[in-house]
């Protein structure tokens, strides 16, 4: 699906906090211990989708966006890419992916144990930095083990595994422009 990258610009921000950072992704978090042989062809990164299929309006703004400062100035710049594809500027088939997106996050959010949306809220509470990745993680590895039962284990194992993916296909990438 075109267009579904634009939902994880925030790491426990309004947008993502609940259960989003377990079930739909928490950007730049990653679970140690899981399988690097995932790799596909094509690695969701935690997007969902390849972003080759994206539009160039869309990969272009994106781009611009994560060029900005981290924190509010980005948050903010990946807000304003978000709402214009629910508007429809990067095409129609953008925009259903992304009412799809929000509507699958609040469909999880609903259905989360109690325990895991605690887990969440104090993570997000925690100064942003180290302290709050390290609070995310310990989150993603307690939802790995089990701690939240077994939906939430499989949840989190399989977006351990496409973060892997992830991993190599960029670290394939940076491989191909140094040679």
């Amino acid at each position: 699906m075109n267009g579904t990258l634009i939902l994880t610009g925030k790491v426990l921000g309004t947008a993502a906090l609940a259960t989003g950072a377990i079930v739909t992704g928490v950007t730049g978090v990653h679970s140690a211990g899981a399988s690097s042989a995932a790799t596909t062809k094509t690695a969701h990164c935690g997007h969902g989708f390849a972003l080759a299929k994206a539009p160039a309006s869309l990969k272009t703004d994106l781009k611009a966006a994560r060029q900005q400062p981290k924190g509010k100035e980005r948050r903010e710049a990946l807000t304003k890419v978000r709402k214009e594809a629910r508007q429809g500027h990067y095409g129609q088939a953008t925009e259903i992916a992304v009412l799809k997106r929000e509507n699958r996050r609040l469909h999880w959010r609903a259905q989360a144990p109690d325990a895991l949306k605690a887990a969440l809220k104090d993570a997000a509470q925690q100064p942003a930095g180290e302290q709050r990745k390290a609070a995310v993680a310990k989150v993603m590895s307690d939802a790995a083990s089990g701690t939240y039962g077994e939906k939430v284990e499989k949840i989190a194992k399989k977006r351990a595994q496409r973060q892997d993916a992830c991993q190599a296909k960029r670290q394939e990438r940076q491989e191909k422009k140094k040679s």
